[in-house]
């Protein structure tokens, strides 16, 4: 059984919520790449049906995914990102990133990101304004004005707050 995140007020927390787990970023790896129907997920994933069912309809529900009928008798459907769902690729590529350098065997990584502009890519995150990476070293996370203390941020929610508090001491006016 699965632990609910829903009540954590951590971002983190509920974006896991609706991955679900490794097989839901799994499944919007395949769809990424064009696996868009049920059988072809089943047969590349090896996924329980009662499994990849749930987690499609759940990205559905969730307004991830889209069915989209492709034929009638029997009802078959194509499961495609819509614009919230496309917005998590960068997520997933993120993390393929992070594989691609740190768990890749020797023979190099699995697969590849062509960008339109014809090079090899690799995810990178940056910082919105200024275009530098996001580093551990170069950050302070700060608390943002929906952060509660609860289940899951209790001792963060108050570190969280004691740094804003610095934070602007320390901004110039």
């Amino acid at each position: 059984m699965r632990t609910d995140l829903s009540g954590v007020h951590c971002s983190i927390a509920r974006s896991m919520q609706v991955l679900h787990d490794a097989w839901g970023a799994l499944i919007l790896r395949d769809v990424f790449v064009g696996l868009t129907r049920f059988d072809q997920l089943q047969q590349d994933l090896g996924l329980s049906r009662k499994v990849l069912a749930a987690r499609l309809d759940s990205f559905v529900v969730e307004g991830i995914l889209e069915k989209r009928a492709y034929a009638e008798h029997p009802p078959r459907y194509d499961y495609v990102p819509t614009a919230k769902g496309a917005e998590l690729f960068g997520v997933i590529a993120a993390l393929m990133a992070w594989g691609d350098r740190w768990k890749a065997d020797k023979a190099g990584p699995p697969a590849r990101i062509r960008h339109d502009c014809g090079a090899l890519a690799t995810a990178r995150v940056t910082c919105d304004q200024c275009g530098e990476p996001l580093l551990l070293e170069t950050v302070a996370t700060e608390a943002g004005p929906g952060g509660r203390l609860g289940p899951g941020t209790r001792m963060l929610g108050k570190l969280l707050s004691q740094r804003s508090k610095q934070a602007r001491k320390t901004t110039p006016m």
